[in-house]
């Protein structure tokens, strides 16, 4: 069953795929609660929450009204309390704050500013297992004409960001046309994963106990690797991690010691995708587009060395196979009407009328 949460103005709606939006609660009386968070308009971004079965889901409540027309990235941590990163509007600097979570609500708290320098999009945002915040995002320098991935910690809580809002932080890649970044806390390490011009996936790993980031490894090179990937961990901490290929939905994953070979999860250019372990299995799911301006969720899982045949996740949704016209009155009751369907041309789904009127 769909629920229809709300009807957004922003350009983005539901964001880029590296960044997380959807969360819930694990623990205590409001356990299974389910938080969104979404830009509702081109600056106001606020969140809805709702319990099991997830039939009934609040009013929307305002975070912030200054947010530019870019996706914002959050995060939840084992408290239930929510860090949210995201461009301001005004002089697209880069800003955080904690929705502190305490008896089944949360409290949008103070605003700092991560980078104040360049132009900042694209946000991903963590907490480690010793309570450091982390954000890696796209940083454009507007002298050199290039997006680079940026990376900034905070110790205290978010209050302060590396040397203070004019610090950029540490540049992770070497610049190019464009970029995007997802952070992964995979103990003792965190990983940031990266697209770089469209043509590369990579990342870089970051040791609780160093000072500094490893070198690049990378995971694939081909075209069309921009923003459309995610990664995941499993229970038993492996690392997957789904993208595009030329016109294939692809998966790779890491032991601890190795990358996997790319599995092929579906022959398609696929849209919006996310995956997420149900445990130890990978589900993957995306869209594909079924017909000009339409698109069908699909989704698939990794059963023993392979993944299994897309499976369509509403049945019902699926494009049709023949479409027929019926008018009782007509002299030909029944038209098909199936090659006008399939093309673009308006008002031709009708039956016409006899010949000679």
């Amino acid at each position: 069953m769909q629920k229809l949460i709300d009807t957004v103005s922003s350009f983005y709606a539901t964001g880029i795929e590296p960044q997380a939006k959807i969360f819930k609660v694990g623990f205590g009386q409001y356990q299974d609660r389910v938080v969104v968070i979404y830009p509702q308009t081109p600056s106001r971004l606020v969140y809805v929450w709702a319990d099991p079965p997830y039939l009934a889901w609040s009013d929307p409540t305002e975070i912030v009204a200054d947010s530019a027309d870019y996706p914002p990235s959050a995060h939840m941590d084992s408290d239930g309390s929510v860090y949210l990163t995201y461009t301001q509007q005004s002089n697209l600097n880069l800003l955080e704050l904690k929705m502190t979570f305490s008896q089944g609500s949360w409290t949008v708290g103070t605003v700092y500013t991560i980078c104040e320098v360049g132009e900042n999009y694209f946000p991903s945002i963590l907490k480690d297992s010793g309570g450091r915040i982390w954000v890696s995002w796209t940083y454009y320098d507007p002298e050199a004409e290039r997006y680079y991935v940026h990376s900034k910690i905070s110790q205290d809580d978010g209050a302060t960001w590396g040397t203070g809002p004019s610090d950029p932080g540490i540049c992770l890649t070497n610049g190019t046309a464009s970029c995007y970044s997802q952070l992964l806390f995979r103990s003792p390490y965190v990983h940031c994963f990266y697209s770089d011009d469209s043509t590369l996936l990579a990342y870089r790993s970051y040791h609780l106990q160093s000072s500094g980031w490893d070198s690049q490894q990378d995971i694939y090179s081909g075209s069309q690797v921009d923003d459309r990937f995610c990664a995941d961990l499993s229970t038993d901490n492996r690392v997957g991690i789904v993208f595009p290929g030329t016109s294939a939905l692809l998966y790779k994953e890491f032991d601890g010691n190795n990358w996997s070979g790319v599995f092929t999860v579906d022959t398609c250019a696929p849209q919006s995708l996310s995956l997420r372990f149900l445990s130890i299995v990978p589900w993957v799911f995306w869209t594909k587009e079924m017909g000009s301006g339409q698109s069908q969720l699909f989704y698939s899982y990794k059963e023993d060395s392979s993944f299994v045949l897309p499976l369509a996740f509403e049945p019902g949704q699926s494009s049709y196979d023949r479409l027929f016209c019926y008018d009782d009155s007509a002299s030909g009751k029944y038209q098909d009407r199936t090659t006008q369907a399939a093309d673009s041309t308006p008002a031709d789904v009708f039956i016409p009328p006899p010949a000679g009127w």
